[in-house]
């Protein structure tokens, strides 16, 4: 069952309707991928190995579903590491430098705008998020990889 957009414990009707008129087109412009992601609630030092794991459902520049066992509010940032394959390969032949380490993923910054409960016992969550921040090269290499 999906939690609805609350202000101050009151259900406010107009964000609502613009809400879930955001929400389907966002779903729409989904496409089924699985790809590999870390993720965290947003702050400034987050460290890449300290992430929880999951996997994408679905996914598109615009945003994306996931799976998690943890809790976030409505409405949170969250911070993404998108890690798809051969990631370097593909950015590589649209930029004009070089890299010392190899990076295997990009971030993406998304607003969670939806989030399901999963089965009676709360354990098991499943988020829509909205990209809010995308690098414009990564979001060029996410397309032509989908």
């Amino acid at each position: 069952m999906p939690m609805s957009y609350h202000t101050n414990n009151k259900l406010d009707v107009s964000k609502t309707h613009k809400m879930n008129g955001l929400i389907e087109k966002l779903e729409s412009s989904l496409t089924s991928k699985v790809i590999p992601i870390r993720f965290n609630c947003y702050k400034v030092a987050d460290s890449f190995k300290d992430m929880s794991k999951s996997k994408t459902i679905t996914v598109s520049s615009a945003g994306l579903t996931f799976l998690s066992t943890r809790a976030f509010e409505l409405g949170s940032l969250i911070r993404i590491y998108v890690e798809l394959p051969e990631f370097w390969q593909r950015k590589s032949s649209l930029v004009q430098y070089a890299q010392t380490e190899i990076p295997t993923y990009f971030q993406i910054l998304a607003r969670l705008v939806k989030i399901y409960e999963l089965g009676n016992t709360g354990t098991l969550f499943q988020f829509l998020g909205e990209t809010v921040n995308i690098d414009s090269i990564d979001k060029q290499v996410l397309e032509n990889y989908l």
